[in-house]
This record gives structure tokens, sequence and C-alpha cells, in this order.
């Protein structure tokens, strides 16, 4: 599974991504968790906006 986890990095205009979030070790201590993203411009590096997408944790 890691080796197909979600790469760190920027993606050019109208780039996409596949891959898999992957939480280490959160599954005893939490019922959620909150994937958290500032996005930035990559030119200027000013920020443009944030995003927050939370995830039911499941032990299967």
């Amino acid at each position: 599974m890691l080796n197909n986890a979600l790469p760190e990095g920027t993606l050019e205009p109208g780039g996409t991504q596949e891959g898999f979030l992957y939480f280490q070790g959160v599954a005893h201590r939490e019922d959620v968790v909150t994937l958290q993203l500032n996005l930035v411009d990559a030119e200027s590096g000013a920020p443009f906006g944030s995003l927050g997408i939370p995830f039911q944790v499941s032990t299967k």
C-alpha cells in the first residue's frame, strides 16, 4: 500500500494524481481523522485556500 501512497509535491496546472492516504497508527487512538490541505500558488508561494476532509477510521 505504501508504494501506492500519494507522493508529496506540486501538480502542474490541470494535473491529476491518484493514490492512497495512509494515517499511521491512528486506528487505536482516533475515531475520525481529518486531512488538512493548505493550497499555495507554486510560483508566488501565496496561499489561496485550504481544505479539510474528515475520514472515519476503520480497523478493517
